[in-house]
């Protein structure tokens, strides 16, 4: 109803709908099928390639402030890439959680092995 707010000459209210791919299976449904054909413009994110993921994680460091501080290895950033595919939502939390696994070990550093233990804790399997 809200989409359909609007004078002669121009639409008084303007939405923009940010989501996952499921976003786009859940408006191709009867209930949403009016507003699906109100949506005037689509943008689909693909996936970051292996250097994008890289480029990616290091913006995020220098972001929070580590200026070059706190290093991924080369083997550590491998399985980063192999878990999310270059999703960056799968990306920061695995980032996230490595870096936690960094601070236990008081550590600057982030290796093969912290990158492996915060998967099998993103998994459920480190309990």
């Amino acid at each position: 109803m809200l989409s359909n707010l609007e004078t002669a000459k121009e639409k008084l209210l303007q939405i923009v709908l940010f989501g996952q791919l499921e976003l786009n299976q859940k408006l191709q449904s009867n209930g949403l099928k009016q507003l699906n054909q109100r949506i005037a413009i689509r943008h689909h994110l693909r996936p970051l390639t292996r250097k994008e993921t890289e480029s990616y994680i290091f913006q995020r460091l220098m972001v929070a402030g580590s200026q070059g501080g706190i290093t991924f290895s080369r083997f550590a950033l491998s399985e980063i890439y192999k878990f999310s595919n270059g999703t960056p939502r799968l990306v920061n939390l695995l980032c996230d959680r490595a870096l936690v696994g960094g601070f236990v070990r008081e550590t600057y550093h982030i290796n093969r092995g912290i990158v492996k233990k915060a998967q099998r804790s993103l998994l459920g399997e480190d309990l």
